[in-house]
């Protein structure tokens, strides 16, 4: 800069820091982006990690009370399983076919393991 101002620098010369300056400042973006976007998906990544911990002690508990053959687990037991797998149940009235559709719409991270064991 000093050498610049001091009339030292051609103009080429010039041009090119300026130019240099610029696929800086566009890095410089990018790079920012992209860490958003990493903590982004640390911040799911975390959030996913906390479910299946929850789900963890939660069949950890189930397994105990499967022990005992007279067992029954409650309706919101069941409900928090389905849930966290992504099952849901249409049901319609009595007629209509089909009369009962089950879907699973399973995770992001649930996916990007399929993914994984695919490659």
């Amino acid at each position: 800069m000093k050498a610049s101002e001091e009339g030292e620098l051609d103009r080429e010369t010039i041009e090119e820091y300026t130019l240099r300056m610029k696929q800086l400042k566009q890095e410089e973006r990018q790079i920012k982006t992209e860490r958003a976007d990493d903590d982004q998906i640390r911040r799911e990544w975390g959030k996913a990690q906390r479910e299946l911990e929850k789900l963890h002690r939660k069949c950890a508990i189930m397994r105990e009370r499967l022990k005992d053959p007279t067992y029954l687990p409650d309706h919101k037991d069941k409900r928090d399983i389905i849930e966290f797998f992504g099952i849901t149940a249409i049901i319609w009235e009595k007629g209509h076919k089909p009369r009962i559709q089950i879907q699973a719409k399973f995770g992001d991270i649930v996916l990007q393991s399929l993914q994984r064991l695919n490659m």
